[in-house]
């Protein structure tokens, strides 16, 4: 079979090969930039869980040094009351811990004690004066002879002001004997700073394995200078301290209200189960959480490493969605699109068989039958395809195929209401688009669209209100294209509307014209953006056109067909107040 085209005999399968060619590329084009998109669209996701974990880890981090700063403020008001005495007695040094109320205001600490420097020479001495001191059991423990005791003298737990039997039992205890303890404290000796020791077990609490760490804070006598490390150490008179269970004190410091992250603290520059302080979530050694980052901190004097954990629900699911949605609607949108050009080159390559002057009617023609027909037909068919699937024709399925059909299904949905729309707009521009006027039941029919939208309204949670005139209201209009009018307007006041507002819909008559308005109460419309509202393919830029798909042609073509109808459609709006659409159609056609 042969068409002729100016004197040249075409073969039919040359005319349908050739727009195979470029409709592939054109997939192939749009595939690629899909690609580019997924990974945008993957990398979002990294930058977000890595900026969601990085706050909150600021958050961690900085809570621990502003902790610490109110207890190592405690320990200088210490300080500052041994200044200010010449000997500080155990009433003295009791009320003074009593009243700094540490239970109630520094939660995690657990006492406050002070550590006297004892020489061998002096020990008996020492031991015969605490023990006159209201503590007749007081003793220097472990036993034996070294040249310096630093000899626990005074301790008041946070919990009351008596004594309880552990912090009782740590009186007299040479802290010293303790390599970890001996550590700190001479780092505290030597810098004159407060200084952190490591892992310890606390002489106060009954169990055999580390559970806590402590806080040294150097005394230096008042009559000699400590300026340097040389003079420090000739001057040193003892230590301020404070003891802190690892659970305790932290379980008080942080209140992080993002389930989906967590942390963990360990002693020194390594992540290894024997350095390991502390977890803030139980379920962090559950495969939800995976580790973000870790950072190594000096902490007076002590290495910390923290590591950063989070699930994947810390990026919002909109986000996590992204990536799929972008496969699975690019896909059928370039295949469509793909489709589109294959039918639009071979009509075209046909059309050109004809003369010169039917050429231009016939491209609108198939351009037309192609929208209304063949355009819709694939994804139609998808539509079929993915509903059969979705209801278990194909075999039972579990809820994460459940949910990509749903995202395949609501985006084929959305490229047949853009190629309806089109189709309209294509119509109108044409002027082929013709009233079939009827009597309408105006109230009637805007009830029947608040209906048929209530899937849509209440899945935002939102409200519509309409309360109908009271006697009838008829207009002689095309119901099919007031219809699509009032779907529009309402379609357009719940999407740029928050969750959980409402929407007034008001039916009256003026001056021989019927005026259906929409009010929302969402987001509005800014006064420079007016003279865009009834552009074809504008979109007015908001913060909820962002997360809205849209063609833009909407109120466009909702305004073409109120001006077929010879109405209008005005609108009033101010910026995070709302909008009011309201369309005025004639009650008769002249």
């Amino acid at each position: 079979m042969f068409f002729v085209r100016s004197g040249q005999h075409v073969r039919k399968r040359d005319v349908y090969a050739r727009p195979l060619l470029p409709a592939v590329l054109v997939f192939m084009a749009f595939m690629v930039i899909i690609s580019l998109s997924y990974r945008t669209a993957r990398n979002e996701i990294t930058n977000q869980r890595r900026n969601a974990v990085t706050q909150n880890a600021a958050f961690v981090e900085s809570t621990l040094y502003q902790r610490f700063s109110i207890y190592e403020d405690t320990l200088r008001a210490a300080n500052g009351l041994f200044l200010s005495s010449e000997q500080v007695s155990r009433d003295e040094w009791t009320s003074f811990v009593n009243s700094l109320k540490l239970a109630e205001r520094y939660p995690g600490i657990r006492a406050v004690g002070f550590i006297d420097l004892v020489t061998n020479e002096e020990k008996e001495a020492y031991i015969s004066a605490v023990q006159a001191d209201n503590v007749p059991n007081f003793t220097v423990y472990p036993e034996g002879e070294r040249p310096v005791y630093a000899s626990l003298t005074y301790v008041v737990p946070t919990a009351g002001q008596d004594l309880d039997t552990r912090s009782s039992a740590a009186l007299g205890y040479d802290m010293y004997t303790d390599p970890s303890r001996k550590l700190a404290m001479d780092k505290a000796s030597a810098s004159g700073e407060p200084t952190l020791s490591g892992l310890v077990n606390l002489v106060q609490n009954s169990e055999s394995r580390p559970n806590g760490f402590l806080f040294f804070m150097p005394i230096y006598k008042q009559n000699m200078p400590h300026d340097t490390d040389a003079q420090r150490q000739q001057a040193l008179d003892g230590f301020f301290y404070a003891p802190f269970l690892v659970g305790n004190i932290f379980d008080s410091f942080f209140d992080i209200e993002e389930p989906a992250f967590a942390f963990s603290i360990y002693v020194g520059d390594r992540i290894q189960d024997e350095t390991l302080i502390y977890e803030s979530n139980p379920a962090l050694g559950s495969p939800a959480f995976k580790q973000v980052s870790q950072n190594t901190i000096t902490f007076y004097g002590q290495k910390w490493t923290f590591a950063y954990y989070a699930t994947e629900n810390i990026v919002p699911y909109t986000v996590r969605s992204r990536p799929i949605g972008v496969i699975v609607g690019g896909g059928i949108f370039s295949a469509a699109l793909a489709a589109i050009i294959y039918l639009l080159i071979q009509r075209r390559t046909r059309a050109l068989t004809y003369s010169e002057q039917k050429k231009l009617e016939s491209a609108k023609d198939e351009l037309l039958s192609l929208a209304s027909h063949q355009l819709r037909t694939p994804a139609t068919a998808v539509k079929q395809y993915v509903s059969m699937v979705k209801e278990g024709f194909a075999g039972e399925l579990n809820s994460e195929q459940k949910k990509l059909l749903s995202m395949a299904y609501e985006s084929n949905e959305r490229q047949l209401t853009i190629v309806d729309d089109l189709l309209y707009v294509a119509r109108i521009d044409a002027g082929q688009a013709a009233l079939r006027p009827e009597q309408v039941d105006v109230n009637a029919l805007v009830a029947s669209v608040i209906d048929d939208q209530k899937t849509v309204t209440r899945s935002r949670r939102q409200v519509v209100s309409f309360k109908p005139q009271r006697r009838a209201i008829v207009a002689e209009a095309d119901p099919q294209y007031l219809r699509m009018i009032l779907e529009n307007l309402l379609s357009n006041a719940s999407k740029y509307s928050h969750e959980r507002t409402r929407i007034d819909v008001s039916v009256k008559m003026s001056s021989g014209n019927v005026l259906i308005s929409f009010t929302d109460h969402g987001v509005g419309i800014a006064p420079e953006d007016f003279n865009d509202v009834f552009l074809k393919f504008s979109r007015i830029p908001n913060e909820l056109s962002r997360q809205i798909a849209g063609s833009g042609i909407g109120l466009y073509l909702a305004k073409q067909l109120a001006l077929l109808h010879n109405g209008d459609i005005t609108f009033t709006s101010k910026p995070q107040k709302g909008s009011t659409f309201t369309v005025r159609i004639p009650v008769k056609q002249s």
